[in-house]
């Protein structure tokens, strides 16, 4: 049975109960002295001091945009359905100037993006003399008579036996060094990853959206760092995204500060269970602090029910 905290304290109850657990274990009281600055440094103990209960998902639209939303009789686009249908798999293999000549620049920019995080295999190519037998020749003698091997030239000054012994190349031809770079699978992989999701995002966006609507949602891309003011503790809380969804009113204009729905964090990897990706109780805290820190804007700069 798992024991993380996103699987298990589901309940009011079953946080009680957990709390006890963690305060017997530890043998110590859990305050807000147990928050850490850094939100990448919270764990299962930060979320039982921000008395975090993980509730079942009650909505299919984001709650701060509920209230706005107002594209339900708006026709399914093309570009949608082509979204939906995915890319031919034999060709994520094609450069991304080939994809966009194929799909068009948004898709053709997304499809490029889901190649360099997802393993496509490569199609099989049969050549028009497949199955034939391969010709053979008859092997010839290249030795000559009177032949004399360079190697055992002597020029100049230099020794003929220096050259039976390896030199500044790394293969011993004597031709400059070279190493074979090393390509790095962990480091990219998170910005592979936020790559990929801004291509989705801003492609559903823009075709999911009426045109001129008083009130869009807009993709942020960069990244976030977010610092707690509050005049009552001592310490501040840092958070960092990666990139988030704003609600934008008046026509598209941008205001500031933008309304925050929903925020953005990657991960280089995931806990997997039976294949199946998990949260686990680091990056559920992680994601808990970023959530909170806009929330700590004035009230005026805040939309009701905002999660």
């Amino acid at each position: 049975m798992s024991t993380r905290y996103f699987d298990t304290v589901t309940s009011a109850n079953v946080y009680d109960a957990q709390l006890k657990a963690e305060i017997k274990l530890a043998n110590t009281a859990i305050t807000i002295d147990d928050l850490q600055a850094s939100g990448s440094n919270w764990g299962r103990r930060q979320l039982l001091a921000c008395q975090v209960i993980v509730s079942p998902t009650a909505h299919n639209v984001l709650p701060a945009y509920i209230r706005h939303r107002g594209n339900e009789g708006r026709p399914e686009s093309q570009e949608v359905q082509d979204f939906l249908n995915g890319p031919d798999p034999s060709l994520m293999h094609y450069s991304t100037h080939f994809l966009i000549s194929e799909y068009g620049f948004s898709l053709g920019e997304m499809w490029a993006a889901l190649a360099s995080v997802k393993h496509y295999p490569r199609p099989r190519v049969v050549s028009s003399n497949e199955g034939t037998p391969e010709a053979k020749r008859v092997r010839r003698s290249t030795a000559r008579e009177g032949y004399v091997n360079s190697a055992g030239f002597q020029i100049s000054s230099s020794n003929p036996e220096d050259r039976s012994s390896p030199s500044a190349g790394s293969d011993g031809s004597g031709g400059p060094s070279y190493t074979e770079p090393e390509p790095t699978q962990e480091l990219p992989a998170e910005d592979s990853a936020v790559l990929l999701i801004t291509r989705v995002l801003r492609h559903l966006l823009y075709y999911t959206q009426a045109p001129r609507s008083s009130r869009v949602v807009d993709f942020r891309p960069e990244r976030r760092r977010i610092v707690s003011d509050i005049s009552e503790l001592e310490k501040q809380f840092v958070g960092i995204d990666d990139g988030g969804l704003s609600l934008k009113v008046e026509g598209g204009l941008s205001t500031e500060p933008n309304v925050a729905i929903a925020l953005l964090e990657a991960k280089r990897r995931l806990v997997a269970d039976h294949g199946k990706p998990k949260i686990s109780d680091e990056c559920l805290a992680q994601m808990t602090c970023e959530a909170m820190l806009p929330r700590l804007r004035p009230m005026e700069e805040q939309l009701n029910n905002e999660r």
